[in-house]
């Protein structure tokens, strides 16, 4: 009898579907086992089902479940859901409006070339002038895993704006200004406005020149060729070395000053150092020196050699009020000594300015009025373009200008008439010896000394240049 052996036919499996997560639950991947023995192939449900049964609830990819049922990948890890990080906000920061740098490079000029005395880098400031901007801190934006569990994004914190000296914050803190004129200092991190600028040693090729709103104080020396500039005083430790000075207050040197062609010392004080040697010195007020040789002095008030020789031999001292030296001229000296006393040359000389800038400040004014009107014309009329808003507002700020210079001149020119009206009867004190070839001018009177002459005060009257004891 034969036995017959039927062998069973293995059983269909469906397309199985699991789903995997990253370890920070930001990536969702799905694996598909294939169907075997005419199984079912993956469907949408089927992933669907293993993504909820996996707690994947946000991110999913539509479109790639979908793909992966039309086009299955077997065995493999297809991304299908992805998190969203946290958008991380910003923290409060303060914007700065100045140049931190203090790094020492030439300027460079208009054609190209390299200024090498240009080299200092001070930030001048004026009063008002916005130095930083607190910004508030920016949220940032949450996100979520694929599971839908919320992620924070870190918190931000505001920032703090402190000011140091000679700063101030504006009403609601968000701005620090300058409260005074001087130049930014940044050191430690503090934003300061100083009023005196200093240089540790000599102003010459390592500084470059200086140009400053404020005071200048110098421990060192002014070289020659280089420039200091500062509205405030200039104070220099050592001497002015065929250098030169201007300074919209006093200029005070504890050496002297050695003059070389272009060098200039020019004040709108006083000035003051140990002697003048063939240098050229103005000043809107006095000038105190212990010797001059063969300068070019000015000054709006007095004259003062004294304190070293007390001479002054050569060149020409011209001061609105009086001169006072210990002696003038020298026996044997090559070069006539000059000494006015009584006449404002500086007034004088600016009296004859002011004509020519009230001409030019009157012909820009006319100008701009005219142009003004035409287009505050087209502004009433309703046919001015937007474009053209902004030139009206710049002539009118012109306008506003000019006519300020105008009142300014006006008032300067009286100032002026009144001094001119005083001058012409100043004194020239020699308090020792004035030797022969000295010539005094006061006013417009003019006595030149033929032989020694001491302890004597020049004065002048209606009947001209008179000589009488020094007190």
């Amino acid at each position: 009898m034969d036995v017959i052996t039927q062998q069973n036919e293995p059983l269909p499996e469906d397309a199985i579907a699991e789903v995997f997560l990253s370890a920070d639950r930001m990536n969702a991947y799905a694996k598909i086992t294939p169907p075997q023995h005419g199984g079912e192939r993956i469907t949408l449900e089927d992933l669907k089902n293993a993504l909820a049964k996996t707690g994947v609830v946000y991110g999913i990819d539509e479109g790639r479940l979908i793909s992966l049922v039309t086009s299955p990948v077997y065995d493999s890890l297809e991304l299908i859901a992805t998190g969203k990080p946290p958008l991380e906000g910003k923290h409060g920061w303060i914007e700065t409006h100045f140049t931190a740098t203090k790094d020492k490079k030439p300027a460079l000029r208009e054609d190209g070339t390299v200024d090498y005395k240009s080299l200092t880098h001070i930030e001048n400031v004026r009063v008002g002038t916005e130095l930083c901007t607190l910004h508030p801190p920016v949220p940032g934006t949450p996100g979520s895993d694929v599971r839908g569990a919320v992620l924070q994004p870190r918190a931000v914190k505001p920032a703090k704006l402190v000011g140091g000296k000679g700063t101030a914050l504006n009403e609601d803190k968000s701005k620090l200004c300058a409260a005074i004129d001087g130049f930014v200092d940044n050191t430690g991190g503090r934003v300061s406005v100083l009023a005196a600028f200093s240089v540790k040693e000599d102003v010459d090729v390592s500084t470059g020149n200086i140009t400053f709103v404020g005071h200048v104080n110098i421990n060192g020396s002014v070289q020659t060729g280089f420039t200091v500039r500062a509205d405030g005083n200039v104070n220099v430790g050592g001497s002015v070395e065929g250098g030169s000075i201007y300074a919209g207050g006093s200029i005070l040197i504890s050496g002297g000053y050695n003059g070389k062609d272009g060098s200039e010392l020019a004040a709108g004080g006083d000035i003051r150092c140990k002697y003048i040697n063939q240098g050229k010195a103005s000043a809107e007020n006095n000038i105190h020196s212990g010797t001059i040789l063969g300068s070019s002095v000015t000054c709006g008030g007095s004259v003062f050699i004294s304190g070293g020789r007390g001479a002054v031999i050569g060149g020409r001292v011209s001061a609105g009020r009086n001169i006072e030296c210990l002696v003038a001229g020298a026996r044997l000296a090559g070069a006539e000594t000059t000494l006015e006393a009584g006449n404002d040359i500086r007034a004088t000389i600016r009296n004859k300015q002011i004509p020519n800038e009230e001409k030019e400040a009157a012909a820009a004014l006319a100008s701009a009025e005219r142009l003004a009107a035409v287009l505050l014309g087209l502004r009433q009329q309703g046919r001015l373009p937007p474009a053209r808003i902004p030139e009206l507002e710049k002539l009118l700020a012109a306008i506003a200008d000019s006519r300020d210079k105008l009142a300014g001149l006006a008032a300067e020119k009286e100032d002026i008439a009144r001094r001119l009206q005083t001058s012409g009867y100043g004194n020239v004190t020699v308090k020792n010896t004035a030797y022969p070839g000295v010539v005094i001018i006061i006013g417009s009177e003019t006595m030149k000394i033929n032989t020694d002459v001491q302890f004597t005060c020049f004065t002048r009257d209606k009947d001209g240049i008179h000589m009488r004891p020094a007190q």
